[in-house]
């Protein structure tokens, strides 16, 4: 993603991040973009394995949960957070 955003000159205020598993491998590609104060939220999609990383690094990057939803079927679970400036 800062690759992206470094070639491309658009920065954006809200991005989502949806990717089935993969969202600490996004995240780790971010890392200049979750630090810029003009990221105003970060919507995640997140699992059981991942959600404490993201947590932790949203959190480092100047974020807290403003949301959070959990859906559990009995066989699959997932949490959407959503990130905010603090």
């Amino acid at each position: 993603m800062d690759q992206f955003i470094e070639m491309s000159r658009i920065f954006p205020d809200y991005i989502r991040i949806d990717v089935d598993g993969a969202e600490q491998e996004i995240i780790l590609g971010m890392t200049n973009t979750a630090k810029n104060k003009r990221l105003k939220s970060v919507v995640v999609e997140v699992s059981d394995n991942s959600e404490s990383a993201i947590t932790e690094f949203f959190e480092k990057a100047g974020f807290k949960i403003e949301f959070e939803r959990r859906f559990d079927d009995g066989k699959t679970f997932y949490k959407n957070i959503i990130f905010t400036r603090k």
